[in-house]
Formats: C-alpha cells, structure tokens, sequence
C-alpha cells in the first residue's frame, strides 16, 4: 500500500536503532506510524516494525523538551551574556588580524566563523523563546505552545538524533559547547 509521509516536529531527527537509518512518519488513513529506511527503502535492516507509534515520541520528546525550557530563563540570561562574550572575542580577534602573520590568520578566520555559528544559534533559540520582560519574573513560551515548524527548529536546536529500539527512546542531546577550538 502507497503512504504519504506524516509530518511531525521529530522529522529528520528519528533513526532505527538496529541499523542507524531514518525513521520516517508515515500515514495509512487516520493511522499514523514510524517506517524504517533501511528496511523499506534499503532492504537492509532486520526490524519488521515500528513498535514505538509517533505520538508516543513526540509526547515523550515534548516532556523532555519542556523540561529543559523550564531552565530557560537561566539559559536565555546565559546565552545573552555568552552573545555579548562572543562579540567581545570577534572584535578582539579583528583587532589582532592588522598584526597576524599568514597562520595565525587561518586560526583567527577560523574561531570567527566558529563564534559567527554559536551566534547563529543563541539568536535562533532567543526569538523561540522569547521572555516577557513586562514582568518581574518573565515568563518563557512554553514547548507545547510553539507551532509544528517551531517545534521542529527548537528540538534540531537541541538533538543531535533520537535512536528508537522497540518502544524504547534515546535522545542524544547536541553539546552545549564545542569541544573543538
């Protein structure tokens, strides 16, 4: 039977963990459920179905998800201080690039560009969530108040992949920080 893709929030993020490839959200009428890549696509991977349903997953990645905004103001006045350390570092490194020598250039362009995408990332999860400021505790958005395209930026904001092995979950979380400068 044909099955269109089933948009969810975890697309992109969701893989088999029998054999590493996508796991896709498909529709057959009113019933949503996860496919394999590997197994429908490929003919490579041994897991006949799916016993995790999509629901099942976006509620458990809702929670926690939700859970971590709950820390969100403390990882907004972070990001903002870490924004204003990040635009210290670039004009400092501009500062040097009159005295560099030709490698320490490479290195200096370098670590620019690295700052340039936590930048990126820090302003993208800032206009997520953005806190009220009309109050003395500023009250965040909440996960399950964003919209689907929402959900989907702030969750690849976050994972890294979601392994999924019978019913069972395990998210890997993206690092906070870059272990390579």
């Amino acid at each position: 039977t044909a099955c269109k893709s089933s948009a969810s929030f975890l697309s992109g993020l969701l893989k088999c963990g029998s054999c590493g490839y996508a796991v896709s959200v498909k529709r057959a009428g009113s019933r949503r459920y996860l496919c394999c890549s590997g197994r429908y696509n490929l003919h490579i991977c041994s897991v006949r179905t799916m016993s995790a349903r999509p629901d099942e997953a976006e509620y458990i990645v809702e929670n926690e998800i939700s859970l971590l905004i709950e820390n969100g103001l403390k990882l907004l006045s972070e990001s903002r201080r870490r924004l204003t350390e990040i635009e210290t570092e670039i004009e400092n490194l501009m500062r040097r690039c009159s005295l560099a020598a030709e490698t320490s250039m490479k290195y200096i362009n370098r670590r620019i560009s690295q700052l340039e995408q936590e930048k990126q990332v820090l302003r993208r999860w800032e206009n997520l969530f953005p806190a009220s400021t009309s109050s003395p505790a500023p009250r965040l958005r909440s996960f399950r108040e964003l919209a689907k395209d929402e959900k989907k930026e702030a969750a690849s904001l976050l994972i890294r992949r979601i392994e999924i092995r019978g019913r069972d979950l395990e998210i890997y979380w993206k690092a906070e920080k870059s272990a390579d400068v």
